[in-house]
């Protein structure tokens, strides 16, 4: 969904100079959004289940610490991945502190992506996998395989015949 602003006293508009003198908007709502959200994932080291983290396509990684709250407020969790697309995240069911995003998207503004981000401590602090490469992830899974968490990325790359290239 997205903002929305009404134009108020419309001034007088000069076609030959395509300038207008005075312009008023007023945001009429919905409020507190920051673009398409793609992942949610609820803090598994939340016992309260109120911590929430939400990325968007339209970049970045944000955290409420209350969900529940009436107005929550979300700070953004890492600024390395302000302005890019996030379309998946994960932690892993055999240590909570182990959390996975990915990135780019295929629907919708088909975004470029950089791989896979790691954390491993509860979502502080986020670095590129060295392994991952230059796709679009997306969805990522991660199984308890003999006490193991074991990542799985669902990606591929994609053409774009406007720039002839692949991606």
């Amino acid at each position: 969904e997205e903002k929305i602003k009404l134009l108020r006293n419309l001034p007088a508009y000069n076609a030959a100079s395509k300038t207008a003198t005075t312009l008023e908007w007023t945001e009429i709502g919905p409020n507190t959004i920051g673009g398409r959200t793609r992942a949610i994932l609820v803090d598994p080291n939340d016992s309260t289940n109120k911590s929430v983290f939400a990325a968007g396509v339209s970049g970045g990684l944000w955290k409420t610490n209350d969900i529940t709250a009436t107005t929550p407020t979300w700070t953004e969790v890492a600024s390395e991945m302000e302005n890019i697309n996030i379309s998946c995240i994960a932690a892993d069911p055999t240590n909570p502190q182990i959390m996975y995003v990915g990135t780019g998207e295929f629907a919708g503004t088909a975004g470029f992506g950089n791989g896979v981000y790691k954390s491993s401590d509860g979502g502080a602090n986020w670095s590129l996998l060295s392994y991952s490469f230059p796709v679009v992830v997306s969805d990522l899974v991660v199984r308890n395989e003999n006490g193991n968490g074991v990542l799985y990325v669902g990606g591929g790359m994609g053409y774009d015949s406007q720039l002839g290239q692949e991606w």
